[in-house]
């Protein structure tokens, strides 16, 4: 075992120790090249996000882990009792954007004054609130048949939460300066959602505008 390889693997037991709770400190194998870490507790914002059993072994020279979990303690109750704050941001997506008949949805996870900020060329501004979001949907459903979007990402920081997303549609109705063209559309985009009290208080929206117009016919592909 050579000197850098055993300070990367301490390195990382270390990482792994301070950013977790671990009940049992960490064992350095130095016969097999195995980091061991019988128990580690983590944490998000004092609420327990899950308990693990670590083995990290060595297999080369160069800085690179052969990493397993060992043991997990499940923890009860669902994604949304860990993080009630994702479960506005799913619902907007999953019942709301994705299904033009649950437009009652806007008023149970929109804040009566949020502003909406949806970061395309071609939506218009329809205000703030629950009102103006079921005009988004209507506005989207109303262009595209079959709209969807579909969750591919989803990170919580606190407050805040941002989501990957993939939307998808034909294009049946006009946009702005578009007629109808029957294309079909599969566009990635961003979201940042601010919350507070379990309603989205202000959000943005980034779709692959370029990449929308371009499969639409109004933008030349490269």
């Amino acid at each position: 075992m050579n000197k850098s390889k055993l300070t990367l693997a301490m390195t990382m037991g270390m990482l792994l120790c301070t950013t977790a709770q671990a009940e049992d400190a960490a064992i350095f194998d130095m016969n097999t090249s195995i980091l061991h870490i019988p128990k580690i507790e983590v944490r998000l914002n004092d609420t327990q996000v899950g308990v693990f059993g670590v083995e990290m072994g060595l297999i080369s020279d160069d800085p690179t882990f052969d990493f397993k979990v060992t043991g997990v303690t499940p923890l009860e109750g669902t994604s949304s009792d860990l993080f009630p704050q994702e479960d506005a941001v799913r619902r907007l997506l999953s019942e709301l954007l994705s299904g033009s008949n649950n437009l009652a949805v806007a008023d149970e996870i929109i804040a009566p004054d949020a502003p909406i900020h949806i970061m395309d060329s071609f939506t218009p501004d329809f205000g703030k609130g629950p009102e103006a979001m079921k005009q988004i949907v209507n506005f989207y459903h109303g262009a595209f048949s079959n709209f969807r979007i579909i969750l591919d990402d989803l990170i919580i920081l606190e407050d805040k939460v941002i989501s990957r997303f993939t939307m998808s549609g034909t294009q049946t109705g006009d946009l702005p300066g578009l007629p109808a063209t029957g294309l079909e559309m599969d566009a990635d985009g961003t979201g940042i959602y601010h919350l507070a009290d379990g309603k989205i208080v202000e959000f943005w929206h980034s779709p692959d505008t370029l990449g929308m117009m371009q499969q639409l016919g109004a933008v030349p592909m490269p």
